[in-house]
């Protein structure tokens, strides 16, 4: 029905809005953040970060940083070297 049609389109325009592209500060590459629309099903939910990890990437980056420099921080402990 055009009511269902309506809906689904707004559910749509909706969840979209709610997806940033966004650009990792520390590599450069692109990719999409869902923080603000549901954070577990967002790229860096599927990484385990220790509170060491937590720590050296709040004291060095203002944003979101993309899920292969999240393992790439975390496999390589980059926060011993800081």
């Amino acid at each position: 029905t055009a009511q269902d049609f309506w809906l689904l389109l707004v559910t749509k325009v909706t969840y979209i809005k709610n997806m940033q592209e966004k650009t990792c500060p520390r590599c450069g590459a692109k990719f999409i953040c869902r923080h603000d629309d549901d954070i577990t099903k967002c790229q860096c939910a599927s990484v385990q970060l220790t509170p060491e990890a937590r720590q050296y990437i709040s004291e060095n980056y203002t944003d979101c940083i993309c899920v292969n420099c999240l393992r790439e921080i975390l496999n390589n402990k980059l926060w011993q070297s800081f």
